[in-house]
């Protein structure tokens, strides 16, 4: 989405709110769900990320394709019921904050080398995902 012109002015990219450009409301994971699960929930939505949340919706860390397919051992059933919290390492997660500037989450996705923030609220709670295509329609 392209912000509107206020007053003759189109705020500069880097500074219009994240709220502005990011997806809202995308599918989560359970952070107790199988990484079978989260890896078709990826391939049905054509997801490139998944946020993993906790049972109160608290934002936990966000899966990935690469990270997935990276950390899939193959094997029997067992490791395919594994829970998604397994594959999220160590944090801390890049996030954003509502309302933060869309520079924020450029800043983060280049410090952690993704290509994927989530955006929270002041709770810690997913609001939203901002990837690099949205920051990529946004300059368009």
């Amino acid at each position: 989405m392209i912000p509107d012109i206020v007053d003759g002015h189109r705020p500069a990219p880097a500074e219009i709110p994240v709220d502005e450009v990011m997806s809202v409301a995308p599918d989560r994971v359970d952070a107790a769900e199988s990484s079978l699960m989260a890896w078709e929930m990826m391939r049905r939505g054509g997801y490139h990320h998944l946020p993993v949340v906790a049972l109160d919706g608290t934002y936990l860390g966000m899966l990935d394709t690469e990270t997935m397919a990276a950390s899939w051992p193959g094997g029997g059933p067992d490791r395919a019921r594994r829970p998604v919290s397994d594959l999220l390492g160590a944090g801390p997660h890049p996030r954003v904050r509502l309302g933060d500037p869309v520079r924020a989450a450029a800043v983060a996705m280049v410090r952690r080398r993704t290509r994927a923030v989530a955006v929270t609220d002041d709770d810690g709670r997913l609001a939203g995902i901002i990837t690099s295509y949205d920051l990529i329609t946004l300059l368009a």
